[in-house]
């Protein structure tokens, strides 16, 4: 199973703020939408917090706690680490899976990762308290930039991705 990452970020490298994104772009939600829509989701609980606890459309979602995990409804799993996610993952099989945030998640997710789908925009969240996991160049090749777009809302920004270096 592959791992994907997915997240926005600022250009400072921030990815919220009191669980604020850095742009409500409309573009990066669809894209969002598109490239997640049929695979299975994890997300830590401060994110299921902030998408109001429901799953995304029929995906199968994770949500990984510290905290004493409610019991689940079939789509939804709690889990207490990122290596009981995988594993809920790994039974179903399925060809890849995204990881959609928070900031904690992404660090713990990092090693297992396989692809960095990095949305940037030219925005600046003022007092940011959570930022995106460094992608060091030892680690991790660029495979695309796009160019920079302008959003429906006048918000300028890109999309970068990254595979993992492998040994040869």
């Amino acid at each position: 199973m592959e791992i994907h990452l997915i997240w926005t970020q600022d250009r400072q490298g921030a990815i919220g703020q009191e669980g604020a994104r850095p742009s409500d772009l409309p573009e990066d939600t669809l894209r969002f939408t598109e490239l997640t829509e049929h695979s299975p989701i994890i997300m830590g609980k401060k994110t299921w917090d902030y998408l109001n606890k429901r799953a995304l459309s029929s995906q199968q979602t994770v949500v990984i706690t510290r905290q004493l995990a409610p019991e689940g409804n079939g789509r939804v799993t709690f889990v207490h680490t990122m290596d009981e996610a995988l594993a809920v993952l790994q039974a179903v099989e399925p060809e890849h899976c995204f990881i959609i945030g928070g900031a904690y998640t992404f660090k713990t997710a990092m090693p297992y990762a396989t692809r960095l789908l990095v949305t940037c925009v030219d925005t600046q969240l003022p007092h940011p308290d959570a930022f995106a996991p460094s992608i060091s160049p030892l680690h991790w090749n660029q495979v695309s930039e796009s160019p920079w777009l302008t959003g429906k809302n006048g918000v300028k920004f890109f999309y970068k991705e990254f595979a993992r270096v492998t040994d040869v």
